[in-house]
């Protein structure tokens, strides 16, 4: 059992005589279903997987929750976009392979954690002027972690 599993069960389970009504039961019912979304994450972090799996693993997750938001801000903003960034040096070549494949913006991670800039302002708003500007760095700077 774990914490996002203390919930007392006797909340799961509704009748009309239980003394629980059926909003409250609804809302206990949703609010697991919720920790038990974010449970998955954090177990993927405690369980140490390599860096190019657990980069796929993220990478995913984030196309999937932001492929309807148009906001630059909000999709470097979602949790697995950062935690990506929170892997540092180790996840470069990763995220260089996905940029190559699909030209993701992936542009502010790799500032985030190289500390460089290789784009120029005419690349901006063009994913594929991004990438090129990041591969060709990558390609100057030779084989990194």
């Amino acid at each position: 059992m774990t914490q996002f599993d203390s919930c007392d069960s006797s909340l799961l389970s509704w009748d009309e005589g239980s003394g629980l009504s059926r909003a409250r039961f609804t809302v206990v019912r949703k609010r697991r279903s919720a920790l038990r979304k974010y449970r998955e994450p954090f177990t993927r972090a405690c369980a140490k997987l390599p860096v190019g799996e657990e980069f796929a693993a993220l990478a995913t997750q984030w196309r999937e929750e932001v492929q309807f938001i148009s906001s630059a801000s909000q999709r470097v903003s979602h949790p697995a976009y950062l935690r990506i960034i929170g892997m540092g040096e180790p996840v470069i070549r990763s995220v260089l392979a996905d940029l190559e494949l699909t030209h993701s913006d992936w542009s502010t991670a790799l500032v985030a954690i190289t500390g460089e800039d290789p784009t120029t302002e005419d690349d901006w708003g063009d994913a594929r002027a991004l990438a090129v500007a990041w591969l060709r760095w990558a390609k100057e700077r030779g084989p990194r972690s």
